[in-house]
């Protein structure tokens, strides 16, 4: 006898209504992602497995709509058991986008690099034109962060936090962390997108009137 399991975010969403549907759906996911690790470079080395699910991973923190690449999936997980250092990493940091952009474009998953820059590309800037240090996968940049009192985190860890309260804190190296990942992506293409060069000059701007500070 064979059953199966659906789960869904939505009364909406599509799921199978019997086995051999839920069989055939799990049969086109695998497909679907031994086709996709098909077009990397994964190199002929010991470590080749590990490499693979690195690059899964960092499909998996992606969000399709926008291209961004989220720290992490979830919230709340403690830096120390039982401490109250628990944030929330559901989001994307301009600082992260060159070892981002430098792990798909060594393992020649261009367009995916390309997506993530057309993300960076569309983000609003603060009054003076720098970016922020964080945004939402949608772009937001108000992350004001609150507290489920009603819910633990990992292993009893508390408060459980939505939002990051670090999203609007002031720090001056992001101006070279947005450069990098604009040039890495540049010098991969071979080409400067023309959307591409309005944030260079307004980060190079900002840089010279902070970098004393």
């Amino acid at each position: 006898e064979t059953v199966y399991c659906a789960l869904a975010w939505s009364e909406d969403a599509l799921v199978p209504t019997t086995a051999e549907e839920a069989s055939a759906q799990l049969e086109a996911t695998t497909m679907f992602w031994r086709d996709w690790l098909a077009r990397a470079a994964i190199p002929d080395h010991e470590l080749g497995p590990l490499i693979q699910r690195s690059a899964l991973t960092i499909k998996g923190l992606t969000y399709m709509p926008t291209g961004a690449a989220v720290a992490a999936l979830t919230t709340s997980l403690p830096e120390t058991p039982g401490g109250e250092r628990n944030w929330d990493y559901r989001y994307t940091w301009m600082r992260d986008t060159t070892f981002t952009l430098q792990a798909l474009h060594y393992l020649n998953l261009d367009w995916e690099a390309d997506e993530f820059m057309q993300f960076v590309a569309d983000l609003e800037p603060n009054s003076d034109g720098a970016l922020q240090i964080m945004y939402g996968i949608d772009g937001r940049r108000d992350l004001t962060e609150t507290t489920r009192d009603d819910l633990s985190g990992y292993a009893g860890a508390r408060p459980v936090r939505i939002g990051n309260g670090a999203f609007d804190q002031r720090q001056n190296d992001v101006y070279g962390a947005v450069l990098d990942s604009i040039l890495l992506h540049t010098r991969r293409s071979q080409r400067l997108p023309r959307r591409l060069w309005p944030i260079v000059q307004s980060q190079a701007a900002c840089a010279t009137k902070v970098w004393r500070e």
